[in-house]
This record gives structure tokens, sequence and C-alpha cells, in this order.
């Protein structure tokens, strides 16, 4: 299990410096040498709101509470009209994302369901990574964001269900709420 969430990690690794390497080279040629210096949001563009790095960091920790973190998101963006693409959909679903949060809060909270429920916030991960990559208006690609936040999830199931069975199931309570307290504060922070 070790080994396969290692191979996992790295293989995401690679793919990330793979992409940074085939964006260097495609990039365009540098341009003559400019007196003023340029602005840097051309006008009519939407200005970068946060960075890709803490895009990588929110695809991570959204695995230790994917509903928590998404809706966190859609909170703090629903009001912002400088996203890309628009975002009255955040606001007009809330109350979906209210849902998914609360359902996965208490799930998560349960020994034994915790574990299946595990599974399905997969699902939840992917669509945040979908929504920083589009919405946030970051240089940040969806499989990027979709594997970091797997493989982060993919850990975060190993280790807890090795300490769960450890511990029989009592420190599943404990684990979820930490977690819940985690991801609040570190998207907060990176938002």
């Amino acid at each position: 299990m070790k080994r396969a969430l290692l191979a996992l990690v790295l293989f995401a690794a690679l793919l990330q410096v793979a992409g940074l390497v085939a964006c260097s080279q495609t990039a365009s040629p540098p341009a003559s040498p400019r007196l003023a210096p340029e602005p840097a949001i051309q006008p009519g563009a939407a200005p970068q709101t946060v960075t890709q790095l803490k895009l990588y960091l929110l695809s991570a920790v959204s695995a230790l509470s994917p509903g928590i973190a998404l809706l966190k998101v859609a909170y703090d963006f629903k009001d912002d009209k400088t996203l890309n693409g628009g975002n009255n959909w955040l606001g007009a679903y809330l109350w979906v994302f209210w849902v998914i949060a609360f359902i996965g809060f208490t799930l998560d909270k349960i020994p034994g369901v915790a574990h299946i429920h595990h599974f399905f916030e997969y699902g939840v991960i992917w669509l945040l990574a979908y929504i920083a990559s589009t919405f946030l208006n970051a240089d940040f690609s969806i499989l990027y964001g979709i594997l970091t936040g797997t493989a982060a999830q993919a850990l975060r199931q190993g280790l807890r269900g090795g300490v769960d069975a450890g511990s029989g199931g009592t420190t599943t309570p404990l684990l979820s709420t930490i977690e819940d307290i985690v991801t609040y504060l570190a998207v907060s922070w990176l938002l």
C-alpha cells in the first residue's frame, strides 16, 4: 500500500515538472526590450486572484475535508464579480454546497462509514479542482489539481485506515474534527 501511494505521489510530481517544462518551452520568444514597464494585467483581462502554488495547496488540503473546502471556496467567491467566466452559479447552488458539507461532516465521524464515504469525496475534490482552475483566474491545470487532490486523499485514506484499525474506530470522530478545523483554517489562509 505504501509503495502504491509513493508511486502515485511521484507520478503527480513528475507530471508537474513535465508540465512546467512544457509550458516554458511553448512560451513566446522574448520581445524587444521596452522602455516603459508593461502593466501586469492586460486591459479587459480578469486579475489573477490566487497564485498557482496556493491552488495546488488548496487541492491538497481539500482532501482533509472536501465538503468544507468546497463550501468555503463557494461562499468566499459567490459575490466576486471579477471571476473568470462569471460566478452566478456559485451563489445559486450554495445550498447544494451546504448539503455536501453537512453530509461529509456527519458521515466522516462514524467509524466504518467514514472509510466508505472517503471514496465519494473524490468527486468533491475533483469539483473543487475544476472550480479553482476555471473560476479563480489562475494558470492551473485541472489535471494537476485532480492528481494533487487524489494523491492527498489516497494518503489520507491509508493513514486514517491504519489509525482507525489500531484504535478500533474510537479516534474517528476526533481525527475527523481535527481535519475539519485544519481544512477551514488552511482554506481561509490560502484564499
